[in-house]
């Protein structure tokens, strides 16, 4: 028997059972201080990528999955954003150049996905490129933000290539942070000395 499905609307529409979690995730997206950066580091198996998966259907409007749930009865209007989700855990980290084709191709999916053509380059630019692109309050949620580099601490070259990718990276999104309605991160380990946020200012 399966005990754990990281999909929420899998679980909703599977009629599995879900532990109503949304009363925090109103909290998070109607918080009334303007909060709209989270970052959360937990354990594996602790329920980060299905977090991640509820917060996109709701950001998607998929008012439906969430029927009987806590923010169900809050009134919260399920307006629809551009979602951008990516899960890192899934990037490939034989190669320095593997791993920048992962991050491209998920651009490039997410891209099609807004009606929007993008162009192979480097990870950074194709974000700034999508980002451009979407007029304003985007949602981003960042699964598993750490773990190409961690899979790859015996190869300190290849871990420091990947953390050079993610900086460019993470600077384009503190650059366009006036566009971003929301932005969830998810890790795992917490990693010194790797500056990885060190151009988002954490």
């Amino acid at each position: 028997m399966r005990t754990s499905i990281s999909s929420f609307k899998r679980i909703r529409e599977g009629n599995g059972l879900y532990i109503d979690k949304t009363e925090y995730v109103h909290r998070m997206v109607s918080d009334p201080e303007g909060g709209s950066f989270y970052f959360i580091s937990r354990p594996r198996r602790f329920g980060k990528s299905l977090m991640c998966s509820t917060l996109e259907c709701l950001f998607k409007g998929e008012r439906e999955l969430f029927k009987g749930l806590y923010i169900d009865s809050t009134g919260y209007d399920y307006k629809k954003y551009p979602v951008l989700r990516f899960d890192f855990s899934e990037a490939d980290n034989y190669s320095i150049d593997s791993f920048i084709r992962g991050i491209q191709d998920m651009l490039l999916w997410m891209g099609d996905e807004n009606g929007i053509k993008l162009e192979r380059s480097q990870p950074s630019l194709m974000l700034l490129s999508l980002l451009g692109q979407i007029s304003s309050d985007v949602v981003i949620i960042i699964d598993e933000f750490d773990s190409p580099i961690v899979s790859t601490l015996n190869n300190r070259e290849l871990a420091e290539g990947m953390r050079s990718v993610f900086n460019a990276f993470y600077k384009v999104i503190k650059a366009n942070s006036e566009k971003i309605r929301f932005l969830f991160i998810t890790g795992v380990t917490k990693l010194s000395h790797m500056s990885i946020f060190s151009a988002m200012n954490n």
